[in-house]
C-alpha cells in the first residue's frame, strides 16, 4: 500500500460511515482485499443461508456479517474474481441484499400480477454489521434509501466509487452527498500501465478536459490520425482501416475491440459489426462477396499504420 491507501484503510477501521473514491487502477478494490482480513475476526459470525433468504432457508453454514455488494449480479461476480476466494459469496448485488422476492398483487376486479420487493426493511432490519458498496455511483437514490432504511443501527457502511464514472440508472446518486458529509478519501495514483506506456497520463488528461498526447507506440492521435468530421466519411474511413488491418494480418477479431457509445447511429456497433461481418468472415453469395471486395478495394487506399479515435 502506499501512503494514501494505509491513509484510507485507517479510515475505514475508525469511520461508521466513509467513502473511498478513485480512478479505475488507483486501488479501491486492493484497499478492501487488505481491509477485510483486519476486521473478519472482530464481525460477528451469521447463518449466512439464513441472511441470504431473510430467513426462509437456514444453512448451518456461519461467516461474518460483512456483505459486498454492487449494483449488478455481474459486476457481483467481476467484484469476487478480484477478491480472495474465502470472500466470494460474500459479493452480491443490492436486489439480493435487500433479499428482493416477488409479491403477489390481487386487484378488485380480480387480476393478479406480481411485483419485487425487499424483504428486509426499516421493521425487517439486515443482519449484517458491516455493508461495502461498490460502483455506488451508478446507484440511485431510491435504492440506497431501502439499504439505509434496512441497516441496523450500529452497521458500518463503505462507499467506493469513482466521480467521474457512469451516472445513476435513474434519479441522482447518494455518492456526492456522501462525500460532502462523510469521512473521504481519494486515491489519485494509478497503478495500473506502469512504465513507459501513455495510456493512463492520457486517460487523466482526457479526464481533466484536456487533449490527448500523441503516442507512435499505445496512443495515436496526431493529425494523421484525426477522424473525417463528417460522421458519415467517418464511418467509412474507420471501417475501411479496420478492414486493412484484418486483410494484413494486425487486426485480430477475436482479441481486439473497437468501443463506440453508441448502439443503432451512424457510428453505431449495429453498424460495424454489419460491416465486419462481410470483412472479417468468407463470403457465401454474391451480395456478400461485393462489399467483400468493396472494403478490400477501399482498404488498399489507407497508407498504414495509422489508428482513429472517435469525434
Amino acid at each position: 500500500f502506499d501512503a494514501s491507501q494505509l491513509s484510507a484503510l485507517d479510515m475505514m477501521m475508525r469511520e461508521q460511515y466513509s467513502a473511498l473514491i478513485g480512478a479505475a487502477g488507483t486501488g479501491k478494490t486492493t484497499v478492501m482485499a487488505g481491509y477485510l482480513p483486519k476486521i473478519r475476526d472482530k464481525v460477528r459470525e451469521i447463518d449466512w443461508g439464513h441472511a441470504r433468504s431473510a430467513g426462509t432457508d437456514p444453512s448451518g453454514i456461519m461467516r461474518p456479517a460483512i456483505a459486498l455488494c454492487t449494483f449488478t449480479n455481474v459486476a457481483a461476480m467481476n467484484l469476487a474474481a478480484k477478491l480472495p476466494e474465502e470472500w466470494a459469496q460474500h459479493c452480491m448485488s443490492i436486489h439480493s441484499l435487500l433479499a428482493f422476492a416477488p409479491v403477489d398483487l390481487d386487484y378488485a376486479d380480480g387480476t393478479r400480477t406480481q411485483r419485487f420487493e425487499p424483504r428486509y426493511t426499516k421493521l425487517n432490519p439486515m443482519p449484517y454489521r458491516v455493508v461495502i458498496i461498490d460502483e455506488v455511483g451508478i446507484v440511485s437514490r431510491d435504492l440506497w434509501d431501502q439499504v439505509y432504511d434496512a441497516l441496523l443501527p450500529e452497521a458500518q457502511v463503505i462507499f467506493l466509487g469513482d466521480i467521474a464514472q457512469l451516472p445513476a440508472m435513474r434519479g441522482v446518486s447518494p455518492m456526492p452527498f456522501a462525500m460532502k458529509k462523510w469521512p473521504t478519501k481519494v486515491l489519485d495514483t494509478i497503478h495500473r500501465q506502469k512504465g513507459t506506456s501513455s495510456i493512463i497520463p492520457n486517460l487523466t488528461r482526457i479526464r481533466k478536459g484536456m487533449f490527448p498526447e500523441h503516442s507512435p507506440a499505445d496512443f495515436r492521435c496526431d493529425k494523421a490520425e484525426k477522424l473525417e468530421e463528417h460522421t458519415l466519411k467517418a464511418r467509412d474511413q474507420i471501417t475501411r482501416y479496420i478492414a486493412y488491418l484484418h486483410q494484413n494480418g494486425v487486426w485480430d477479431p477475436k482479441q481486439d475491440i473497437i468501443i463506440t457509445p453508441e448502439n443503432n447511429a451512424a457510428l453505431g456497433q449495429a453498424y460495424f459489426n454489419g460491416a465486419f461481418r462481410f470483412a472479417f468472415n468468407p463470403v457465401v453469395d454474391d451480395l456478400g462477396r461485393q462489399i467483400t471486395t468493396a472494403l478490400k478495394n477501399k482498404g488498399r487506399e489507407v497508407n498504414p499504420p495509422i489508428m482513429v479515435r472517435t469525434a
